[in-house]
């Protein structure tokens, strides 16, 4: 088993085939989001490193670089939020409007809603505040993703 290999089975270590509504309270709303966000964003996961994983062993490396890129995106709101749990554990009350910004990362979209989505660059400046670079190397990413220079004639000429 590659390295890559055994850390996409740690992250299928992590899912569960349920959650239980009212395992933690009958009337809190945030443990239960929390854990909702925790699962999906498990199987979002595991479902992308798959997918990246089988792209780059079919030698389909520039498409596989689109779900890498999502994947630190997915890393960003993920940190976004533990964040907000830790601070929220440490001050021993919600912080950041927590309940507000859990709901805008699980449910927000840029379409006419009612939750609006929060700008994933927001996140990921975020995530380069605690570990610098990763902004850049994010930026590098959208290079091959988008259709300019990197994305098309420098990978395929």
């Amino acid at each position: 088993m590659t390295e890559i290999q055994t850390k996409i089975e740690e992250i299928r270590l992590l899912l569960n085939d349920r959650i239980e509504h009212f395992e933690y309270s009958r009337k809190a709303k945030i443990p239960f989001k929390i854990h909702s966000f925790i699962e999906v964003m498990n199987l979002r996961m595991l479902d992308f490193c798959e997918s990246s994983y089988l792209l780059i062993n079919s030698n389909h490396i520039i498409p596989s670089l689109t779900l890498i890129r999502a994947l630190f995106e997915n890393v960003a709101v993920t940190y976004r939020i533990s964040s907000a749990i830790d601070k929220s554990l440490q001050s021993n009350k919600l912080t950041e409007d927590f309940d507000d910004l859990i709901t805008k990362i699980s449910l927000g979209t840029r379409y006419d809603s009612d939750v609006s989505a929060i700008n994933i660059m927001t996140n990921i400046e975020k995530l380069d505040k605690k570990y610098n670079g990763i902004n850049k190397f994010y930026e590098d990413l959208c290079e091959f993703v988008h259709p300019n220079w990197d994305g098309v004639e420098g990978s395929y000429s």
